[in-house]
């Protein structure tokens, strides 16, 4: 059931990019007042960053859930668990944001730079909500951080766990707004709808139940405002990322041969 699920949200996740989205659009108010300053951002470095923290973010509960069972049939219950509850969190996200069709913030951009890099984005444009990496950072924390500590009775362990996931998940978060690519309200629903499917997922399959101590309490609740403090310190510049639009061609001497990257300047 478990297998059919996941390989349900799967599909669904992109079966739903088949859907179609208006990306002449702008919207003339935003969710929230304090999200229009936001608007005609763009930082590719910040967006970088925010992508190494997220792929952090995922792959450290795998490693930790390893540690605990090592390669057993046990490990591959837990590990699809959290893959379940990934790709749940990945398919509610992507329902939602083509069906909701916003436009990212620097679409609002009035650089001729900003204008054309949107345009090359295409549909990518308009898929501001909710965010997609508040939303499977969250869940991954979450459920990454309960899988791990119905492993462990170790209230230590198990706080740093949750401070170090959910830290990751506040600076990804923030670092998404400061790179133009969400608005304040997409990563605040991200976040919690990921929060909430983290939650879920895990707690619906038993294995133990949880019982937080303090420690763990004060983790959860400051870790992830820790995680938005210091991502607001990094620098983001505001650059951009242009695609090549290259192909690749074969390339042949007398001496030898090989694959050349062309592109038409």
């Amino acid at each position: 059931m478990d297998g059919a699920l996941t390989a349900f949200a799967t599909l669904g996740t992109v079966a739903v990019s088949l859907l179609p989205v208006d990306t002449a659009a702008r919207w003339q108010k935003q969710l929230l007042p304090f999200d229009e300053r936001l608007e005609g951002r763009a930082s590719a470095s910040a967006a970088r960053t925010s992508d190494i923290l997220a792929t952090v973010d995922v792959v450290v509960p795998l490693g930790l859930l390893l540690g605990q069972e090592g390669m057993s049939e046990r490990y591959g219950q837990r590990t699809l668990i959290y893959g379940e509850t990934i790709v749940v969190s990945l398919f509610l996200n992507g329902v939602t944001k083509y069906l909701v069709g916003r436009p990212r913030p620097y679409v609002y951009s009035d650089d001729p730079r900003v204008q054309e890099y949107a345009r090359d984005q295409g549909t990518d444009s308009h898929l501001s909500f909710y965010s997609g990496h508040a939303s499977t950072t969250f869940a991954a924390s979450v459920a990454g951080a309960y899988l791990f500590a119905q492993g462990t009775s170790d209230k230590r362990a198990r706080a740093a766990v949750w401070g170090f996931e959910l830290a990751l998940a506040g600076a990804t978060a923030n670092l998404r707004t400061r790179a133009g690519k969400h608005f304040y309200s997409d990563v605040i629903v991200g976040a919690l709808v990921g929060a909430a499917v983290g939650f879920a997922v895990p707690r619906l399959h038993g294995g133990g139940k949880v019982e937080l101590a303090a420690a763990e309490w004060v983790a959860i609740g400051c870790a992830p405002v820790l995680g938005v403090a210091v991502a607001q310190l990094l620098p983001a510049k505001a650059d951009l990322t242009v695609p090549l639009q290259a192909v690749v061609l074969p390339w042949a001497t007398l001496s030898g041969g090989g694959l050349l990257l062309a592109r038409a300047f």
